[in-house]
């Protein structure tokens, strides 16, 4: 997979959820949230307390949701997760495909 980004729109009053899609060994950022006060609506790279606004979404960005208020839209960004347990996880799916291609292929030999 190339970069990756992720657009949503709320264009209803009410807060809303978005469910993201998982990627296993990747993880999604924030990089543009119109909910946010200047100047953390938009998390460039040299931000100070970029790291502190992104920690704050942690939560739901690690179980693959984002919040969004009303009448809001973002903008996420997939990038590699560091995570060793992530990196794992991302190994065992890997030789899982691979197992279960080399079976297909011995079965419909």
């Amino acid at each position: 997979m190339k970069g990756e980004i992720y657009i949503a729109f709320n264009m209803s009053h009410l807060p809303f959820t978005v469910t993201l899609p998982e990627r296993p060994g990747y993880k999604w950022e924030p990089l543009v949230d119109t909910s946010k006060p200047t100047p953390y609506d938009f998390l460039t790279p040299d931000l100070p307390g970029r790291d502190i606004a992104i920690q704050q979404y942690a939560q739901f960005l690690d179980a693959n949701m984002y919040p969004m208020l009303s009448y809001s839209s973002i903008i996420l960004l997939r990038i590699p997760d560091e995570n060793p347990a992530s990196l794992l996880l991302s190994a065992i799916y890997i030789i899982l495909f691979l197992v279960c291609w080399k079976r297909n292929r011995l079965i419909s030999k």
